[in-house]
């Protein structure tokens, strides 16, 4: 009688390996999905991965790019290629900068602009109108 072999291998459940690097990083697919631009074409959805780091502060790809030996940098560098790191893309996304959130307010100009005079008499027009009167300018 042959003697009895046990090979764990053979008794573990196959399961396919993950790739551990992959979860590290965000692919412009997986970008456009979290944004919901997946229906988009792939020039459309990387113009505007290009537009949202120039205005909402996307933050740069991990990957570098670059054209003739020379290294691409800003929104350009934003390519088909691209993989931005898992933690800091979820964390942009999170603090509703992904193009979700409400606009940040912005200063009201004309006190900035205009002379002392102008502001005083805008300040007391808004202590008008919350005091309930209306004056007339």
């Amino acid at each position: 009688m042959a003697p009895l072999v046990i090979r764990p291998a053979l008794l573990a459940p196959r399961r396919p390996r993950i790739d551990i690097a992959a979860r590290r990083h965000v692919t412009v697919t997986e970008a456009a999905q979290k944004l919901a631009m997946a229906d988009c074409a792939s020039r459309t959805i990387i113009d505007r991965l290009r537009a949202l780091y120039d205005h909402y502060g996307l933050p740069d790809p991990d990957n570098h790019r670059f054209v003739r030996g020379v290294p691409v940098l800003g929104a350009r560098r934003i390519h088909a290629g691209s993989l931005w790191d898992r933690g800091r893309f979820l964390a942009w996304l999170d603090n509703g900068d992904g193009g979700n959130a409400a606009a940040a307010p912005v200063g009201h100009p004309a006190p900035a602009v205009g002379s002392a005079a102008t502001r005083r008499r805008l300040a007391d027009n808004a202590a008008a109108l919350i005091g309930g009167e209306r004056k007339r300018a």
